[in-house]
């Protein structure tokens, strides 16, 4: 079983147009066996957005690394910025755009894992 791994050494996928960003996945039932969780990190380009997307059963946490942009989370809008923590209850709309001029970073954990890891393996692998 593998317990850690470094950000560099994980899969890197590409969402595809218009909502293009790059997706990992760090922790989950296939690269280290965890059963209740999925976690990775995410970038999004300036002037990029993620589409507005609800997740019925899982609940997500984002920890912001760098950049800077807007939330929507539901019907509140707020700055992101770093060391931000963000969280997104179980059926409650949400989005990010990055309103900044640099790369808007993050890692991001859902629970339960639901089906997600399978979405993002079925885009495009970039590493």
């Amino acid at each position: 079983m593998k317990y850690a791994m470094k950000a560099r050494d994980s899969e890197v996928y590409e969402a595809p147009e218009p909502y293009v960003r790059m997706i990992s996945i760090m922790i989950d039932r296939e690269t280290m066996g965890a059963k209740n969780l999925v976690m990775g990190w995410g970038e999004l380009q300036p002037g990029r957005a993620i589409k507005p997307h609800v997740h019925e059963v899982e609940e997500e946490a984002y920890w912001i690394l760098s950049g800077e942009g807007m939330a929507i989370i539901g019907d509140e809008r707020f700055k992101i910025e770093p060391e931000m923590s963000i969280f997104v209850p179980t059926g409650t709309s949400h989005q990010f755009i990055n309103t900044g001029s640099a790369p808007l970073r993050w890692i991001w954990a859902m629970a339960p894992p639901g089906n997600i890891a399978e979405q993002i393996r079925g885009m495009k692998r970039v590493k």
